[in-house]
């Protein structure tokens, strides 16, 4: 049965499927189990490359991960790491050998469990501060989880760095605010919402916002 673990840097280690991870002086390896007895085929080298793509955007949203995939994991058994790669490498990565890359667009950063949805009609814009979020208050208004908070995110491609606040304004509130340093402010950026329950039981799947910048 394949084996898999977090390390105490979000570092992965054990088995998944015929791939072995470990890790060396600090850095993330991967190596196919077994002896090889002929070359890899395109087919093989793709899954690797997307694999490999996967586990490099994955890694600055790690706190994320660990909260977004939590309830999901503990419903199949599994770990929040390895349902995110799963998802995203089956339905976020688009391209053809050896050009292979993400698709902001379909990438989620949390999986929807229990019954809870997104916020309503959301949008983002740039300001002074950072990035305002804004949602449909009055949209939301009849629904019983007015307490459940808003989660943003924000992806810097050039930096492959991360923005985010896992608990913000409580969805009756209808917005709130990301702070960014100025030097964020002007850069490209991949921006995700989703909600999660006060209780923290039940969380939204993760929307994309779209590109800014």
């Amino acid at each position: 049965m394949a084996i898999s673990e977090f390390g105490p840097q979000g570092l992965i280690r054990g088995r998944l499927g015929a791939l072995c991870f470990y890790v060396r002086d600090g850095k993330q390896l991967v190596r196919k189990r077994g002896k090889m007895t002929k070359p890899p085929t395109e087919a093989q080298l793709k899954v690797r490359k997307q694999l490999a793509v996967v586990v490099v955007f994955l890694k600055p949203l790690l706190s994320i991960i660990k909260v977004g995939f939590l309830l999901k994991a503990k419903e199949k058994g599994s770990i929040p790491y390895s349902m995110a790669v799963q998802y995203n490498r089956n339905n976020a990565v688009s391209g053809e050998y050896p050009d292979i890359y993400i698709d902001y667009s379909k990438v989620r950063l949390t999986a929807k469990t229990g019954r809870i949805y997104g916020p309503g009609s959301p949008g983002v814009s740039l300001v002074s501060a950072g990035l305002k979020f804004t949602w449909n208050a009055e949209e939301d208004r009849g629904w019983s989880g007015g307490s459940d908070q808003l989660m943003m995110v924000v992806y810097f491609p050039e930096s492959k760095s991360v923005a985010y606040c896992l608990y913000g304004a409580k969805r009756s509130a209808g917005e709130d605010v990301l702070p960014l340093t100025e030097t964020q402010l002007t850069t490209r950026m991949e921006v995700y919402v989703s909600c999660v329950s006060a209780d923290r039981k039940a969380i939204a799947d993760s929307m994309y916002l779209g590109r800014l910048n």
